[in-house]
């Protein structure tokens, strides 16, 4: 054995949990005992494993023998190692237990409060996504996948555009997002249906028309959705799982916000869409407060932060601060001509805005002032603020 110079030695791997007895362990996440349960109980579909935020259903868990306790695992998730790599970062990573921490997933880039894999310099994976290695064989296409970042691909399923991808060698248009390379296999919506939903791909008949149980709208079989094979009730998979699906019940540490079950006769109508959610949860704002939401945007340059906020019945107005402020990506920062052709229309887009006000100053200022020069259709106005001249310009 060759020992390097310099190269520190990779430290001892230690177990996530300590065994008691044959049906009982300790893990390090928890101060009970947990217990073993594998007499094929199938639990409720609110009732969810603290690591992946998912349904217990008939899966073999532990749980924690104080009853009033409730802290669960999957017995797959209570074997998850307490250090791993992955290929998304040439650094290692640490399993994070601190379930009432809200974060956002670097690869599926959707918020989670399960357990996560963090690095030293803070991406965040969470424990779904890091179950996925650099290859895999997925049930929507017949090829193997492949790993591969930093081209912003679409996925062929859902159509959404986002840097980590898995990609066909042999089919050169097709590739899979980690949203949807996630996606469980099988799940329980008793609101819909009292069967298992399992999760198809493009087997049904194109000639027939299918339509969504849940919104009433065609669903397109090429993107995937989920069906009863007893019943035939077919449902989008963007009307099963949204932006807080995998986020538990409860308060959110770092907002004033709280995650609520949508298990209400009225369903709530939602701020952002202004339409009543159909989804399994949904994120209740304190009233009194002003609302303000945090979105994380995959654009072409990378990754950014933007913060709405405000009356969605007035006209909207963007402002843009200094470059490189709300950039959260780990690729180089983008000029400020990729800035004005590219990341500030996608953003656009992602709001559906077709015209905007443009306001901000000193290197912001001259951002939009690009953007209103070579978009002129979709700024309808811009203030300037010019701080050598300290006065304000307004177009």
């Amino acid at each position: 054995m060759v020992e390097r110079e310099g190269t520190p030695e990779e430290e001892e791997e230690i177990g996530p949990y300590e065994v008691i007895d044959d049906n009982t362990i300790r893990h390090f996440s928890h101060d009970h005992n947990l217990r073993f349960i594998n007499d094929g109980m199938i639990l409720s579909e609110n009732t969810l494993c603290k690591a992946c935020s998912f349904q217990i259903g008939a899966e073999l868990f532990y749980i924690c023998k104080h009853h009033q306790c409730g802290f669960i695992l999957h017995e797959k998730c209570a074997n998850l190692p307490r250090k791993k790599r992955h290929v998304c970062n040439n650094l290692p990573f640490t399993l994070r237990t601190d379930s009432q921490f809200e974060f956002r997933c670097q690869l599926c880039d959707q918020y989670s409060t399960g357990f996560r894999y963090e690095s030293v310099n803070s991406v965040k994976i969470d424990v779904r996504c890091a179950s996925i290695s650099d290859s895999l064989d997925h049930e929507s296409h017949p090829h193997p996948l492949y790993y591969s970042a930093n081209n912003f691909s679409s996925c062929s399923r859902c159509e959404k555009k986002i840097y980590f991808v898995f990609s066909c060698d042999e089919c050169d248009d097709y590739s899979l997002d980690f949203r949807c390379a996630i996606l469980p296999k099988k799940v329980m919506k008793n609101r819909y249906d009292d069967h298992p939903l399992f999760l198809s791909y493009g087997d049904m008949n194109m000639d027939e028309k299918h339509w969504c149980e849940a919104c009433e709208t065609k669903v397109d079989p090429k993107r995937g959705f989920y069906t009863c094979k007893d019943c035939g009730v077919v449902l989008h998979i963007s009307c099963l799982f949204g932006d807080f699906s995998y986020l538990m019940p409860g308060p959110l540490l770092r907002t004033k916000d709280e995650v609520v079950s949508n298990t209400s006769i009225c369903r709530p109508v939602c701020y952002v869409c202004s339409s009543r959610c159909k989804l399994s949860s949904v994120l209740k704002v304190l009233k009194g407060e002003d609302v303000v939401y945090e979105h994380h945007v995959r654009t072409y340059p990378g990754l950014v932060s933007v913060v709405e906020c405000g009356d969605k019945e007035k006209p909207a107005m963007i402002t843009y601060p200094d470059v490189a402020l709300n950039f959260c990506s780990n690729d180089p920062c983008p000029s400020v001509e990729d800035i004005a052709d590219h990341q500030i229309l996608e953003v656009l887009n992602f709001f559906s805005l077709e015209s905007v006000m443009c306001m901000w100053l000193t290197v912001g200022a001259y951002i939009l002032s690009l953007l209103a020069i070579k978009h002129k259709d979709q700024v309808s106005g811009l203030i300037l603020y010019i701080a050598s001249m300290q006065s304000t310009l307004t177009v």
